[in-house]
C-alpha cells in the first residue's frame, strides 16, 4: 500500500497519508469498524466518495473522511475529522478549566463576594466541567460552589455521584445533594469554605431562597445571575475553537435532514435522520426538541416535530440545536419539498 500510494499531506516518521476511492477502503481497514461505516459512492468529486487514511506502523489505520465537502468523524474507527483531530487535540483542557474558574474569581473580586452558588445547569457545566444529564427532569439535580480562592465543589444527586468521582477527577469535593434537607446541606457547604461572608447566586426560587437564608445565618445572598451570564458570554480562545467544531455537528444534522426529507415521510422521521447524524459525530444531546415542521405547521411555528405527513410542494422548516463538549449551537433553514412555486421563491 505504501509503495503504491502517493503521499498527499501528513509528513511524520513511520506514517503515510493518502486518498483513495471508497471501493478500495474495505480492503485496507479492519472489518469490524466497517459495520458502522457508510460509504456513499454518489458523494464527492466525479461521483465517487474519497476518504483520507493515515497508515502508521505504530497503530491501526485512522480514517479521516470528506463527504460532500463536510468533514466528519466515522464512529467505530480510531480517529476523528481532520478539523477535530488538529484543533481540539491542541486544547489544554485542564488549563481551560482553570481559565474559566479564574474568570469567575475575577467576577467575585469585582462584585465583592466570597463565593458563588450556581444552580443553573449551564453554569454548573462551565465551572466544574462535569457533564450533566440534560433533561427537564434534571434541572435541579446539580449545583456548584466556587470560592474566591478558586476552590470548586460539585453537588449532585446520588445517581451521578460515582460518575462525577470517576470522570471528573479534578473535582476534589463532590457531595450528594438530596431533595429533602437541601438547605441544611448547602449551609454546611457554605460553612466549610467561608465564615459569614457574601455569596453570589445565579438562580434561586422564592422558597429555596427563604429556607437557605434561615440556615446560613449572617451570610448574605447576592443575586449575580446577570453578571455571571455576561462573564460567560465573553469567550476564551479555546472556547471559540470548540464552538466552531460544535457548529459543524449541528450543520451535519441540517444536511442529513435536507438529504433525506421526502414526500410521504412524517416530520419525526426527518428529525430522526438529523439527530442520528449529530449523535454520530459526538453530540451529547439535542439542546431542545427537533423543530421539523411542514405545511400549515410552518405558519403556526410548531417548533417541534409531529406525526404530520410531509406533502410535495410544502415548505419545510428545520431548526436544530446540538450540545457538543458542553456548547450549544443552533441552525435553522427553510426548504421546499419538490419544486418551489413563484410565491415560495418570493
Amino acid at each position: 500500500f505504501r509503495a503504491n500510494c502517493a503521499t498527499t499531506g501528513l509528513k511524520t516518521p513511520g506514517a503515510t497519508t493518502t486518498s483513495l476511492p471508497a471501493r478500495s477502503l474495505r480492503n485496507l481497514l479492519p472489518p469490524d469498524p466497517l459495520r458502522t461505516l457508510d460509504i456513499d459512492s454518489s458523494s464527492g468529486e466525479g461521483g465517487a466518495a474519497y476518504f483520507y487514511v493515515v497508515v502508521s506502523a505504530s497503530r491501526e489505520p485512522i480514517l479521516l473522511s470528506t463527504l460532500a465537502g463536510h468533514r466528519m468523524r466515522e464512529d467505530g474507527l480510531r480517529g476523528s475529522s481532520l478539523a477535530t483531530e488538529g484543533r481540539l487535540s491542541k486544547i489544554n483542557w485542564a488549563g481551560l478549566r482553570k481559565k474559566k474558574v479564574s474568570k469567575l474569581t475575577s467576577l467575585m473580586k469585582s462584585e465583592g463576594v466570597d463565593a458563588l452558588y450556581l444552580g443553573r445547569i449551564e453554569n454548573d457545566r462551565y465551572s466544574t466541567d462535569f457533564r450533566p444529564v440534560v433533561s427537564m427532569w434534571f434541572q435541579t439535580s446539580y449545583s456548584a460552589f466556587v470560592t474566591a480562592a478558586g476552590d470548586v465543589a460539585l453537588l449532585t444527586v446520588a445517581g451521578d455521584y460515582m460518575a462525577a468521582k470517576h470522570y471528573a477527577p479534578w473535582l476534589e469535593d463532590v457531595r450528594i445533594m438530596h431533595s429533602l434537607g437541601r438547605a441544611q446541606e448547602l449551609a454546611e457547604l457554605f460553612r466549610d469554605y467561608i465564615k459569614d461572608g457574601r455569596v453570589g447566586f445565579d438562580q434561586l426560587g422564592v422558597e429555596e431562597f427563604r429556607s437557605l437564608k434561615e440556615e446560613i445565618g449572617g451570610t448574605e445572598l447576592v443575586n449575580l445571575g446577570g453578571r455571571i451570564a455576561e462573564e460567560r458570554a465573553v469567550k476564551l480562545e479555546d472556547e471559540v475553537v470548540i464552538m466552531e467544531e460544535a457548529s459543524k455537528v449541528t450543520e451535519a444534522s441540517i444536511r442529513a435532514a435536507l438529504k433525506n426529507a421526502r414526500e410521504g415521510m412524517r416530520e419525526y422521521e426527518v428529525a430522526a435522520h438529523a439527530e442520528f447524524a449529530a449523535r454520530r459525530l459526538g453530540a451529547e444531546a439535542m439542546s431542545w426538541g427537533l423543530a421539523t415542521f411542514s405545511g400549515a405547521n410552518t405558519g403556526i411555528m410548531l417548533r417541534h416535530d409531529s406525526e404530520k405527513v410531509i406533502r410535495r410542494g410544502e415548505l419545510l422548516i428545520l431548526g436544530y440545536a446540538t450540545i457538543y463538549r458542553g456548547y450549544n449551537t443552533d441552525i435553522t433553514t427553510t426548504t421546499v419539498i419538490g419544486k418551489p412555486s413563484m410565491e415560495q421563491r418570493k
